[in-house]
């Protein structure tokens, strides 16, 4: 609290003012003029870290929540031409060989490897 006159205060006898008279005298407060600042940065640099961590957990848990839970895997078929291996449904199917065949016929990766194979 301040009188008329700046920079100076007037005198209490509130108990509270007496206890902050005794404590400045011991030099109880003098940390916030050299250091207070070095203090704020550390308080605001741990505020930083915190909120970082916390912004990369959520993240994470975001990711996870979109992945996809145990897909079904997809049978993979030969092309009966060049070899390669294909899902069974990009491939393209000839028709069966015999009526015993229960596969459905020959596999291709594409409608021209089939007609190529067929001459």
């Amino acid at each position: 609290m301040r009188s008329g006159r700046r920079g100076r205060r007037f005198e209490s006898s509130h108990p509270d003012q007496i206890h902050v008279k005794i404590l400045e005298s011991c030099g109880y407060f003098r940390f916030r003029q050299g250091q207070g600042v070095l203090i704020k940065l550390l308080l605001l640099a741990l505020g930083a870290w915190i909120i970082y961590r916390l912004l990369k957990s959520y993240g994470r848990s975001i990711q996870q929540d979109e992945a996809p839970k145990n897909v079904p895997g997809e049978d993979m078929v030969r092309c009966a031409h060049c070899g390669v291996h294909l899902p069974r449904s990009e491939a393209v199917v000839s028709s069966a060989k015999s009526p015993e065949d229960k596969s459905g016929g020959e596999f291709f990766c594409t409608n021209e490897h089939r007609q190529l194979h067929q001459k």
